[in-house]
């Protein structure tokens, strides 16, 4: 009798692609417990900035778009922290499409990771960033907010419901290295705003998806069917 959808995109695609009259919306969560939050959080554009990208379908998340974004920004050494991918089709990935050899960029590749070796590596990055070419709402980008860490990612399904429309971080044009690469440096070289995002990300990430808000949720749902 009542179909549950997990973002207001979705929910709204399922409304218009099936006339459905039926959806509610009830969002993921995270227990905000699981998190710690960095208070001292600042980058040196001086050293080698450390990106993180967490995405199991790299190519959907938009790992090719990342990379060259960075190539693009040749004035600052990056290292890319990539976990979730399968390394060999990773590089072979990478090979066919030419974007190994970007001599300001190494990349460290961690394969499938636990949930718990994620929040641990989600303390030690400078930004996290996977700019999805589509995506339902984004939870990878709900857990680097509860960290305290900058997220750039991209205007695209879900991911505007997370991150509050751009308050709580940078949103790029999806499936555009340029307007990326000026997200990405828009974040590097203002940390006042860059600290205002991450502290209001925080917040905002513990209210609207902690644990407390979804049994809140379910109730209501129940409530209304």
């Amino acid at each position: 009798e009542t179909i549950v959808a997990n973002s207001k995109y979705i929910k709204s695609n399922l409304e218009q692609e099936y006339k459905l009259k039926q959806v509610k919306l009830l969002y993921k969560s995270l227990d905000s417990n699981d998190y710690k939050f960095i208070y001292n959080k600042s980058i040196n554009i001086n050293q080698q900035i450390k990106i993180l990208f967490v995405k199991n379908e790299f190519i959907r998340g938009g790992l090719g778009v990342l990379i060259r974004s960075l190539g693009i920004l040749r004035n600052f050494q990056f290292k890319l922290v990539i976990a979730g991918p399968d390394e060999t089709q990773l590089k072979k990935f990478l090979a066919r499409s030419k974007l190994k050899d970007l001599h300001n960029i190494t990349i460290e590749y961690l394969g499938i990771i636990k949930n718990a070796e994620v929040r641990e590596l989600l303390k030690s990055c400078d930004i996290f960033c996977v700019p999805s070419l589509r995506e339902g709402l984004g939870i990878a980008n709900m857990e680097a907010l509860l960290t305290g860490l900058p997220v750039v990612s991209t205007n695209v399904g879900g991911i505007p419901e997370v991150m509050d429309n751009g308050n709580c971080g940078w949103l790029a044009i999806p499936d555009n290295p340029e307007d990326l690469a000026q997200k990405l440096l828009e974040c590097l070289l203002n940390p006042m705003i860059r600290e205002q995002k991450r502290l209001f990300g925080h917040s905002f990430t513990k209210e609207k998806f902690g644990r407390e808000n979804m049994v809140r949720q379910i109730i209501d749902l129940f409530k209304e069917t």
